[in-house]
Protein backbone atom coordinates (compact mmCIF):
# COMPACT_ATOMS: atom_id res chain seq x y z
CA UNK A 1 0.00 0.00 0.00
CA UNK A 2 3.24 2.46 0.50
CA UNK A 3 5.69 1.37 -1.99
CA UNK A 4 5.13 4.70 -4.22
CA UNK A 5 6.72 6.47 -0.81
CA UNK A 6 8.93 4.63 -0.52
CA UNK A 7 10.73 4.44 -4.34
CA UNK A 8 10.63 8.41 -3.42
CA UNK A 9 12.55 7.64 -0.06
CA UNK A 10 14.89 5.42 -1.57
CA UNK A 11 15.62 7.93 -4.53
CA UNK A 12 16.11 10.32 -1.92
CA UNK A 13 18.64 8.65 0.42
CA UNK A 14 20.44 7.21 -2.93
CA UNK A 15 20.90 10.44 -4.66
CA UNK A 16 21.93 12.07 -0.55
CA UNK A 17 24.66 9.24 -0.44
CA UNK A 18 25.67 10.13 -4.08
CA UNK A 19 25.81 13.89 -3.05
CA UNK A 20 28.03 13.54 0.33
CA UNK A 21 30.38 10.32 -1.18
CA UNK A 22 30.75 12.62 -4.86
CA UNK A 23 31.66 16.18 -3.01
CA UNK A 24 35.42 16.17 -2.51
CA UNK A 25 35.43 19.50 0.10
CA UNK A 26 33.14 17.89 2.77
CA UNK A 27 35.44 16.22 5.57
CA UNK A 28 34.25 14.12 8.18
CA UNK A 29 33.31 16.90 10.82
CA UNK A 30 30.68 17.74 8.51
CA UNK A 31 29.31 14.74 8.17
CA UNK A 32 28.83 14.64 11.62
CA UNK A 33 27.08 17.69 12.55
CA UNK A 34 24.86 17.74 9.54
CA UNK A 35 24.95 15.47 7.33
CA UNK A 36 23.83 12.54 9.47
CA UNK A 37 20.44 13.67 10.56
CA UNK A 38 19.15 14.14 7.08
CA UNK A 39 20.26 10.65 6.31
CA UNK A 40 18.97 9.75 9.12
CA UNK A 41 15.85 10.76 8.28
CA UNK A 42 15.36 9.25 5.23
CA UNK A 43 16.46 5.46 6.01
CA UNK A 44 14.05 5.53 9.04
CA UNK A 45 11.64 7.01 7.20
CA UNK A 46 12.15 4.50 4.72
CA UNK A 47 12.21 1.62 6.97
CA UNK A 48 8.93 2.82 9.07
CA UNK A 49 6.47 2.65 5.63
CA UNK A 50 4.96 5.54 4.27
CA UNK A 51 1.65 7.05 3.57
CA UNK A 52 -0.75 4.97 1.12
CA UNK A 53 -0.11 5.43 -2.33
CA UNK A 54 -2.96 7.03 -3.29
CA UNK A 55 -1.70 9.91 -0.67
CA UNK A 56 2.10 9.82 -1.93
CA UNK A 57 0.97 10.22 -5.43
CA UNK A 58 -1.00 13.51 -4.56
CA UNK A 59 1.46 14.92 -2.91
CA UNK A 60 4.04 14.03 -5.59
CA UNK A 61 1.70 16.16 -7.82
CA UNK A 62 0.98 19.31 -5.42
CA UNK A 63 5.38 19.33 -5.45
CA UNK A 64 5.30 18.49 -9.23
CA UNK A 65 2.87 21.36 -9.92
CA UNK A 66 4.94 23.95 -8.33
CA UNK A 67 7.88 22.83 -9.76
CA UNK A 68 6.40 23.10 -13.41
CA UNK A 69 5.18 26.90 -12.01
CA UNK A 70 8.55 27.93 -11.35
CA UNK A 71 10.56 26.05 -14.13
CA UNK A 72 8.85 26.01 -16.80
CA UNK A 73 9.12 30.04 -17.78
CA UNK A 74 12.82 30.01 -17.18
CA UNK A 75 13.00 26.71 -19.29
CA UNK A 76 10.84 28.23 -22.11
CA UNK A 77 12.64 31.29 -22.34
CA UNK A 78 16.07 29.84 -23.35
CA UNK A 79 14.34 27.57 -25.33
CA UNK A 80 13.71 30.49 -27.12
CA UNK A 81 16.98 32.28 -26.62
CA UNK A 82 19.07 29.22 -27.52
CA UNK A 83 20.41 28.86 -24.10
CA UNK A 84 19.04 25.57 -22.83
CA UNK A 85 22.54 23.82 -22.93
CA UNK A 86 24.60 26.77 -21.35
CA UNK A 87 21.70 26.62 -18.46
CA UNK A 88 22.43 23.32 -18.10
CA UNK A 89 25.67 23.15 -17.77
CA UNK A 90 25.51 25.95 -15.62
CA UNK A 91 22.95 24.87 -12.75
CA UNK A 92 24.26 21.05 -12.66
CA UNK A 93 27.93 20.79 -14.04
CA UNK A 94 29.69 24.16 -13.65
CA UNK A 95 28.83 24.10 -9.75
CA UNK A 96 30.26 20.89 -8.80
CA UNK A 97 33.42 21.35 -10.53
CA UNK A 98 33.90 24.30 -8.82
CA UNK A 99 34.44 22.19 -5.45
CA UNK A 100 37.22 20.55 -7.24
CA UNK A 101 39.38 22.93 -6.97
CA UNK A 102 42.39 23.08 -4.54
CA UNK A 103 40.66 25.28 -1.59
CA UNK A 104 37.72 22.58 -1.11
CA UNK A 105 38.42 20.40 1.98
CA UNK A 106 41.00 22.16 3.80
CA UNK A 107 40.04 21.31 7.09
CA UNK A 108 37.44 20.08 9.93
CA UNK A 109 36.43 23.62 10.58
CA UNK A 110 33.53 22.39 12.07
CA UNK A 111 35.30 20.21 14.56
CA UNK A 112 37.68 23.07 15.65
CA UNK A 113 34.73 25.62 15.92
CA UNK A 114 32.14 23.34 17.95
CA UNK A 115 35.52 22.94 20.37
CA UNK A 116 36.50 26.12 20.44
CA UNK A 117 33.37 27.59 21.18
CA UNK A 118 32.64 25.26 24.15
CA UNK A 119 36.02 26.02 25.67
CA UNK A 120 35.85 29.42 25.29
CA UNK A 121 32.12 29.28 26.67
CA UNK A 122 32.82 26.96 29.55
CA UNK A 123 36.11 27.99 30.41
CA UNK A 124 36.69 31.93 29.30
CA UNK A 125 36.89 34.49 31.92
CA UNK A 126 36.75 37.09 29.36
CA UNK A 127 32.99 38.04 29.05
CA UNK A 128 33.41 38.74 24.94
CA UNK A 129 35.72 35.35 24.73
CA UNK A 130 32.31 33.72 26.56
CA UNK A 131 29.80 35.27 24.47
CA UNK A 132 31.27 34.52 21.27
CA UNK A 133 32.34 31.08 22.46
CA UNK A 134 28.48 30.50 23.19
CA UNK A 135 27.69 31.98 19.62
CA UNK A 136 29.56 29.44 17.70
CA UNK A 137 28.73 26.26 19.47
CA UNK A 138 25.09 26.87 18.70
CA UNK A 139 25.76 27.91 15.20
CA UNK A 140 28.02 24.70 14.64
CA UNK A 141 25.34 22.72 16.12
CA UNK A 142 22.17 23.86 15.40
CA UNK A 143 21.60 22.08 12.41
CA UNK A 144 22.14 18.68 14.49
CA UNK A 145 20.17 19.48 17.57
CA UNK A 146 17.31 20.07 14.88
CA UNK A 147 17.73 16.96 12.85
CA UNK A 148 18.33 14.74 16.25
CA UNK A 149 15.23 16.06 17.83
CA UNK A 150 12.96 15.66 14.60
CA UNK A 151 14.28 12.25 14.16
CA UNK A 152 13.93 11.47 17.95
CA UNK A 153 10.35 12.66 17.44
CA UNK A 154 9.40 11.01 14.91
CA UNK A 155 10.73 7.59 15.89
CA UNK A 156 8.95 7.90 18.89
CA UNK A 157 5.53 9.75 17.64
CA UNK A 158 5.59 9.06 13.52
CA UNK A 159 5.30 11.83 11.09
CA UNK A 160 2.87 14.94 11.59
CA UNK A 161 2.77 17.47 9.37
CA UNK A 162 3.51 20.21 11.54
CA UNK A 163 6.82 18.82 11.25
CA UNK A 164 7.25 19.66 7.81
CA UNK A 165 9.54 22.96 8.57
CA UNK A 166 11.89 20.88 10.73
CA UNK A 167 12.31 18.58 8.01
CA UNK A 168 13.13 21.48 5.16
CA UNK A 169 16.22 23.39 7.91
CA UNK A 170 17.59 19.24 7.99
CA UNK A 171 18.05 19.20 4.57
CA UNK A 172 18.67 22.65 4.00
CA UNK A 173 21.29 22.41 6.58
CA UNK A 174 23.94 20.55 4.31
CA UNK A 175 24.46 23.85 2.14
CA UNK A 176 26.75 25.04 4.83
CA UNK A 177 28.83 21.70 3.65
CA UNK A 178 30.08 23.91 1.28
CA UNK A 179 33.64 24.82 2.13
CA UNK A 180 32.73 24.19 5.98
CA UNK A 181 34.21 27.80 6.66
CA UNK A 182 32.88 29.60 9.77
CA UNK A 183 31.09 31.80 6.93
CA UNK A 184 28.66 29.06 5.84
CA UNK A 185 27.41 28.23 8.84
CA UNK A 186 25.49 31.82 8.16
CA UNK A 187 23.59 29.82 5.55
CA UNK A 188 21.37 27.43 7.46
CA UNK A 189 21.72 28.03 11.15
CA UNK A 190 19.35 31.12 11.33
CA UNK A 191 16.19 28.52 9.73
CA UNK A 192 18.25 25.97 11.99
CA UNK A 193 17.82 27.94 14.97
CA UNK A 194 14.03 28.81 14.11
CA UNK A 195 12.96 25.01 13.74
CA UNK A 196 14.52 24.17 17.03
CA UNK A 197 12.08 26.54 18.29
CA UNK A 198 9.46 25.63 16.49
CA UNK A 199 9.59 22.15 17.70
CA UNK A 200 9.92 23.27 21.75
CA UNK A 201 6.68 23.70 23.48
CA UNK A 202 5.50 26.99 24.78
CA UNK A 203 5.97 27.90 28.42
CA UNK A 204 8.04 25.05 29.55
CA UNK A 205 11.74 25.71 30.52
CA UNK A 206 13.37 23.90 27.25
CA UNK A 207 11.32 26.80 25.36
CA UNK A 208 12.34 29.95 27.56
CA UNK A 209 15.66 28.42 27.46
CA UNK A 210 15.78 28.50 23.89
CA UNK A 211 14.28 31.68 23.29
CA UNK A 212 16.85 33.26 25.23
CA UNK A 213 19.60 31.49 23.54
CA UNK A 214 18.24 32.65 20.03
CA UNK A 215 18.11 36.44 21.00
CA UNK A 216 21.72 35.97 22.36
CA UNK A 217 22.97 34.85 19.70
CA UNK A 218 21.56 37.69 17.21
CA UNK A 219 22.73 40.15 19.58
CA UNK A 220 26.19 39.30 19.41
CA UNK A 221 25.69 38.18 15.98
CA UNK A 222 24.87 42.52 15.43
CA UNK A 223 27.47 43.63 18.31
CA UNK A 224 30.24 41.67 17.21
CA UNK A 225 30.07 40.32 13.89
CA UNK A 226 28.05 43.04 11.42
CA UNK A 227 29.15 44.94 9.29
CA UNK A 228 33.25 43.84 9.47
CA UNK A 229 35.46 44.53 6.80
CA UNK A 230 37.48 42.12 4.48
CA UNK A 231 40.77 42.41 6.41
CA UNK A 232 39.20 40.37 9.25
CA UNK A 233 41.15 37.48 10.27
CA UNK A 234 40.18 33.80 11.00
CA UNK A 235 41.13 34.48 14.78
CA UNK A 236 39.74 37.88 14.87
CA UNK A 237 36.45 36.58 13.82
CA UNK A 238 36.08 33.73 16.57
CA UNK A 239 36.28 36.04 18.82
CA UNK A 240 34.44 38.85 18.09
CA UNK A 241 36.95 41.03 17.22
CA UNK A 242 35.59 44.22 15.62
CA UNK A 243 37.84 45.96 13.23
CA UNK A 244 35.58 48.66 12.50
CA UNK A 245 32.50 50.15 14.74
CA UNK A 246 29.43 50.78 13.06
CA UNK A 247 30.11 54.22 14.21
CA UNK A 248 33.26 54.34 11.95
CA UNK A 249 31.72 53.10 8.67
CA UNK A 250 30.71 55.48 5.46
CA UNK A 251 29.01 55.19 2.64
CA UNK A 252 30.90 53.59 -0.36
CA UNK A 253 31.35 54.29 -3.76
CA UNK A 254 28.15 55.29 -6.06
CA UNK A 255 25.92 52.81 -6.98
CA UNK A 256 27.19 50.84 -3.53
CA UNK A 257 23.96 51.34 -1.69
CA UNK A 258 25.79 50.06 1.24
CA UNK A 259 28.14 51.42 4.47
CA UNK A 260 31.45 50.05 4.69
CA UNK A 261 34.98 50.90 6.33
CA UNK A 262 36.72 53.78 5.27
CA UNK A 263 39.79 51.60 3.91
CA UNK A 264 37.43 49.59 1.83
CA UNK A 265 35.74 52.90 0.65
CA UNK A 266 38.95 54.42 -0.95
CA UNK A 267 39.96 51.05 -2.53
CA UNK A 268 37.04 50.42 -4.16
CA UNK A 269 36.75 54.15 -5.39
CA UNK A 270 40.09 54.21 -6.30
CA UNK A 271 39.64 51.42 -8.81
CA UNK A 272 36.39 52.40 -10.09
CA UNK A 273 37.64 55.95 -10.97
CA UNK A 274 40.61 54.33 -12.35
CA UNK A 275 38.15 52.45 -14.75
CA UNK A 276 36.02 55.25 -15.14
CA UNK A 277 39.22 57.28 -16.61
CA UNK A 278 40.20 55.05 -19.05
CA UNK A 279 36.21 53.80 -20.48
CA UNK A 280 33.05 55.37 -21.12
CA UNK A 281 29.60 54.36 -19.40
CA UNK A 282 28.30 51.64 -21.92
CA UNK A 283 32.01 50.63 -22.23
CA UNK A 284 32.86 46.82 -21.99
CA UNK A 285 35.70 45.44 -19.34
CA UNK A 286 36.43 42.33 -18.23
CA UNK A 287 37.04 41.59 -14.57
CA UNK A 288 38.36 37.93 -13.28
CA UNK A 289 38.60 35.87 -11.73
CA UNK A 290 36.16 36.46 -9.41
CA UNK A 291 35.63 40.52 -9.28
CA UNK A 292 32.01 41.11 -10.42
CA UNK A 293 31.02 43.73 -8.60
CA UNK A 294 32.98 46.04 -10.45
CA UNK A 295 30.92 45.92 -13.23
CA UNK A 296 27.75 47.73 -11.79
CA UNK A 297 30.11 50.14 -9.35
CA UNK A 298 31.72 51.02 -12.19
CA UNK A 299 28.63 50.98 -14.63
CA UNK A 300 30.71 49.25 -17.49
CA UNK A 301 29.75 45.88 -19.07
CA UNK A 302 30.93 42.76 -18.83
CA UNK A 303 31.57 41.01 -22.49
CA UNK A 304 31.45 37.05 -21.42
CA UNK A 305 28.52 35.97 -20.09
CA UNK A 306 29.69 34.57 -16.97
CA UNK A 307 30.81 36.32 -13.16
CA UNK A 308 33.37 34.04 -12.28
CA UNK A 309 35.69 32.37 -14.30
CA UNK A 310 36.44 29.58 -12.31
CA UNK A 311 32.94 28.58 -13.24
CA UNK A 312 33.65 30.10 -16.89
CA UNK A 313 36.68 27.56 -18.15
CA UNK A 314 35.84 24.99 -17.47
CA UNK A 315 35.17 22.76 -20.73
CA UNK A 316 37.33 22.12 -23.57
CA UNK A 317 36.95 25.33 -25.85
CA UNK A 318 36.10 27.77 -23.58
CA UNK A 319 39.49 29.65 -22.94
CA UNK A 320 39.64 30.19 -26.35
CA UNK A 321 36.50 31.02 -26.60
CA UNK A 322 36.68 33.85 -23.98
CA UNK A 323 40.20 35.15 -26.02
CA UNK A 324 38.11 35.47 -28.94
CA UNK A 325 35.37 37.16 -27.68
CA UNK A 326 37.85 39.43 -25.64
CA UNK A 327 39.75 39.73 -29.49
CA UNK A 328 36.24 41.16 -31.13
CA UNK A 329 34.87 43.19 -27.76
CA UNK A 330 38.62 44.59 -27.14
CA UNK A 331 37.32 45.57 -23.36
CA UNK A 332 38.72 49.19 -22.65
CA UNK A 333 40.10 47.46 -19.13
CA UNK A 334 40.70 44.39 -17.87
CA UNK A 335 41.81 43.82 -14.15
CA UNK A 336 42.94 40.43 -12.75
CA UNK A 337 43.52 39.30 -9.41
CA UNK A 338 46.83 36.91 -8.84
CA UNK A 339 46.49 36.10 -5.46
CA UNK A 340 42.59 35.52 -6.00
CA UNK A 341 41.78 31.47 -4.70
CA UNK A 342 39.57 31.19 -7.65
CA UNK A 343 42.14 31.29 -10.27
CA UNK A 344 42.70 28.27 -11.99
CA UNK A 345 45.30 26.83 -15.33
CA UNK A 346 42.75 28.54 -17.48
CA UNK A 347 43.03 32.08 -15.96
CA UNK A 348 46.72 31.62 -16.10
CA UNK A 349 46.58 31.00 -19.49
CA UNK A 350 44.13 33.78 -20.27
CA UNK A 351 46.31 36.58 -18.33
CA UNK A 352 49.43 35.07 -20.27
CA UNK A 353 47.20 35.84 -23.62
CA UNK A 354 45.54 39.95 -21.82
CA UNK A 355 49.53 40.50 -21.00
CA UNK A 356 49.90 40.15 -25.07
CA UNK A 357 47.77 42.68 -25.81
CA UNK A 358 47.32 45.62 -22.88
CA UNK A 359 50.03 47.25 -20.61
CA UNK A 360 49.41 47.25 -16.96
CA UNK A 361 48.78 51.07 -15.47
CA UNK A 362 48.29 49.81 -11.91
CA UNK A 363 47.92 47.99 -9.18
CA UNK A 364 45.28 48.42 -6.34
CA UNK A 365 45.00 46.50 -3.04
CA UNK A 366 46.31 43.15 -5.22
CA UNK A 367 43.94 44.03 -8.47
CA UNK A 368 46.66 44.21 -11.12
CA UNK A 369 44.75 46.87 -14.09
CA UNK A 370 45.26 46.58 -17.63
CA UNK A 371 44.68 48.79 -20.83
CA UNK A 372 44.99 47.63 -24.54
CA UNK A 373 48.26 48.99 -25.82
CA UNK A 374 46.76 51.12 -28.44
CA UNK A 375 44.96 53.18 -25.47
Amino acid sequence: RSFVGRIVLFIMLAATLWYLWASPGIEADGMAFLAMCPVGLLTVSLWRGTRPNADALHRLALAGAGAAVTTIPVLLYHVLHGSLGAFAHDTLVAGFNETRMPFFGGGAWYLVLAGFGLYNTLLSFDPVMTINGFYWTVLTLAGLANGARLLARIVRRGWHDDLALPAIATFYALVSLYLEGPMYLYYSAGLSIVAVLWQLKPGRLSSVLGSTSAALVAFTAIVFHAGQPFALTGHQTLNGTRLTQFHQQVDGPDRSGFRMSVADRDTYSSIVRLIQQHSQPGDEIFAFPNDAELYFLANRRNPVRYYNSALGLQRPGDLQATIDRLDRATPRVVLFRPADKYNNDASARLIDVVRQRYIKIDTIAGLEVYVPVTQ
